[in-house]
């Protein structure tokens, strides 16, 4: 043991590169594990989608043409930081969970970040995005 604190107080630079590496690891775990609660795979957004949801596609306007879910609104990422209080409840109405859609679970996580540290935490992404939601065979819609 008196090795090890000899080591320590010699190489105190190493000591404190180990403990901060060991920190940053531990971060990221845990943060990949939050954002693993709030990602839903395409049957479990399914049901959320039946108990009623403010679907929310965060993908360019080309990408949302193309295919999207029904009922979607159309909210770039973007433009997301200033279109909030589309998204929060009214005061006459009860809050409900948001789905975002993104091009895939990176572009929908960056999106739901910003939901959550808008005080907006009763929402959700859709893991993979639409290509999940394509995959799965679910229907989409092309803008008219």
């Amino acid at each position: 043991m008196h090795e090890y604190l000899v080591f320590s107080a010699g190489n105190w630079e190493l000591v404190a590169a180990l403990g901060i590496i060991l920190a940053l690891i531990v971060a990221d775990e845990l943060q990949r594990r939050l954002r693993a609660l709030h990602e839903l795979e395409p049957a479990q957004a399914v049901r959320l989608i039946n108990r009623g949801v403010i679907l929310v596609d965060c993908r360019t306007q080309a990408d949302y043409a193309r295919a999207h879910l029904a009922g979607a609104r159309h909210i770039p990422l973007a433009e997301l930081p200033r279109r909030l209080d589309e998204l929060k409840p009214k005061r006459t109405k009860k809050s409900r969970p948001i789905l975002v859609i993104g091009g895939n679970s990176r572009h929908s996580a960056r999106a739901l970040t910003i939901l959550r540290r808008a005080g907006l935490t009763d929402s959700y992404s859709l893991k993979g995005g639409i290509e999940a939601w394509r995959r799965e065979q679910l229907p989409l819609e092309k803008a008219t």
